[in-house]
């Protein structure tokens, strides 16, 4: 058995399970960490043994470096210094993100950088960050670089124990902003500091002019925002980046779906990622799905209402007929409708595929 997070830090006992549970949370965030740095994230578990590749996350934005999923690699020592020198490293309170060492992978030379899992203080894994593009490469644009220092913030953070953010809305969601689809940076106070080129055409789309570098997030949104709209109490939270939350920004020229990641150092804010993805034409489809279903809905109640009244109608005949054998006709054609309606009904009502017949 391949050993995962969920099959071998949950049923052994070497592990803590609220250090699992940590770990847990971590994978079902560190997408966002692996597409920040276009790199692939290789989780690293201590074992008697040496290091145990236990998860993998490749980039949705660049190409991997594994062509075949590294879980269930283990190295020791002598296979690995760097890997267990980071390790012992992380042990002392000495974490370096940014050294890299070239390691081959898949016949080419990718560069690899560690960065530490704490929780409370305690080391609970090395994560390694393995690209084929260093991110010294003078040839990354401006966004990029800053894209690539919003990613090592988060690498800080995890080492401090602040990364993953509890709380914080776990992927998946309909609609939910990944890094590809647009990231803006704010300062504490919710200034743009740098955006994405896919966040500034989500927003100008959405009916935002002009160039959002050093204006306050906030007042640019607010000026788009439909009048007559309810407004989401959490909204101005995420936009100026104080809670790691989610929400939907309906402007005049579409909604936008807002994920606000703060950064701290030290349980101090000093920043904040934004992940914008414009999500119109999904809410739109869900609303058209919405109308659609109650619809269906309404015509089927509409149907079982007029079986019923189909067999009152039938009752009340029988009441009326003087030949015993007419009247047995009539009840037995009400009880048919009767049945056809509560058939009806127990097909319609819920969303599961199977019908007990015995209640039927």
């Amino acid at each position: 058995m391949a050993p995962t997070v969920n099959n071998v830090l949950t049923y052994d006992d070497e592990t803590p399970r609220p250090e699992v549970e940590w770990l847990q949370l971590l994978l079902g965030d560190w997408q966002v960490v692996s597409d920040l740095l276009g790199s692939d994230l290789v989780l690293w578990v201590p074992r008697e043994e040496g290091m145990c590749a236990t998860a993998h996350s490749r980039p949705a934005n660049g190409s991997t470096v594994y062509f075949e999923d590294p879980i269930s690699s283990v190295y020791t020592r002598e296979d690995w210094p760097e890997l267990l020198a980071a390790y012992d490293n992380a042990g002392a309170g000495v974490d370096d993100v940014d050294t890299f060492v070239t390691v081959e992978r898949e016949s080419r030379p990718a560069f690899v950088r560690f960065a530490p899992v704490r929780r409370k203080g305690v080391v609970l894994a090395i994560v390694s960050i393995e690209s084929f593009t260093s991110p010294a490469d003078a040839r990354l644009t401006a966004a990029e670089q800053e894209q690539h220092r919003l990613g090592r913030e988060l690498l800080l953070m995890m080492g401090e124990g602040a990364f993953p953010i509890k709380g914080a809305p776990v992927p998946p969601r309909r609609g939910a902003p990944r890094v590809g689809d647009g990231w803006v940076s704010v300062d504490s106070e919710g200034v743009v500091k740098a955006a994405s080129p896919n966040a500034l055409s989500a927003f100008h789309r959405c009916g935002m002019q002009g160039d959002m570098v050093g204006s306050l997030l906030a007042e640019l949104a607010t000026a788009d925002l439909q009048s007559r709209i309810p407004v989401d109490e959490s909204l101005p939270l995420v936009l100026t980046g104080r809670a790691a939350w989610r929400v939907d920004m309906q402007a005049k020229g579409g909604i936008l779906s807002l994920r606000a990641i703060p950064i701290t150092r030290r349980g101090q804010r000093t920043e904040a990622i934004i992940l914008v993805r414009d999500v119109t034409e999904v809410r739109r489809r869900e609303k058209e799905l919405m109308t659609k279903d109650a619809t269906i809905r309404e015509v089927h109640h509409r149907v079982k209402n007029n079986l019923q009244t189909v067999a009152a109608l039938l009752r009340l005949q029988s009441r009326r007929m003087k030949s015993d054998e007419a009247k047995d006709a009539l009840l037995e054609a009400m009880r048919r409708v009767s049945t056809i309606a509560l058939v009806h009904e127990s097909l319609l009502q819920g969303s599961e595929e199977t019908v007990l017949l015995d209640d039927v």
